[in-house]
């Protein structure tokens, strides 16, 4: 159940799904639960996927051997909005492995526990404890003369999320060649904002659910 108890997610073999066990939801009506919805492709594929639990309401956990992992099941996540799932991200390793690791939950922000069979563990799945760092993105992409499409060394480049606040302590400057790149948290949507004596501002609207 969704940490603000208006959803239940849960898993089926039933039809209708990608195949395999699929991850469905259901939402809370007050007296019952609705009918169940299939999360779709983007979550679900042909593979089995397992043990999903919604963390803040708004990033999806689940297990899977259907989307490229490690091996077995490896332990992924996706952001969800008011649009659905963002892209399915593998946590990578330590948490997956070429084994079997599945079942994570939190008591914290950023510690829980999760399941997996693992060399060093006492037999068959074992509990281990975590820490999870919140979900990061990599960027990186050159700046360029509009007219001249000539690199532009020095500009200066901020990040805002999409409803236009500037996230504190990202800020970098574009390298020899025009090039930058930058760690930022993971979020649905970016604008980059780009400057540079002697050009306008630029501003640029990325997705992260884009390939």
């Amino acid at each position: 159940v969704s940490p603000d108890g208006k959803k239940l997610f849960f898993v089926s073999d039933r039809p209708g799904g990608s195949g395999g066990t699929d991850i469905w939801y259901c939402d809370n009506l007050g007296n019952q639960w609705g009918a169940p919805t299939n999360m779709g492709p983007i979550v679900n594929s042909p593979g089995n996927e397992m043990f999903p639990y919604l963390h803040r309401d708004s990033t999806l956990y689940f297990a899977s051997n259907g989307h490229p992992g490690l091996g077995g099941l490896d332990i992924f996540y996706s952001r969800l909005s008011k649009n659905g799932p963002g892209k399915v991200f593998n946590l990578g390793y330590p948490m997956s492995t070429r084994y079997n690791d599945h079942g994570l939950i939190f008591i914290t922000d950023t510690t829980g526990f999760f399941s997996s069979d693992r060399v060093g563990g006492k037999g068959s799945d074992d509990v281990y404890g975590c820490t999870v760092r919140p979900p990061m993105v990599y960027l990186a992409g050159t700046v360029i003369d509009e007219q001249t499409r000539a690199p532009i060394d020095g500009a200066t480049i901020v990040m805002k999320d999409e409803n236009g606040n500037f996230i504190e302590n990202f800020k970098v400057e574009s390298e020899p060649g025009g090039k930058f790149k930058i760690d930022v948290p993971y979020k649905d949507k970016y604008v980059l904002v780009a400057n540079k004596n002697g050009y306008f501002q630029k501003e640029l609207t990325i997705s992260t659910n884009n390939d």
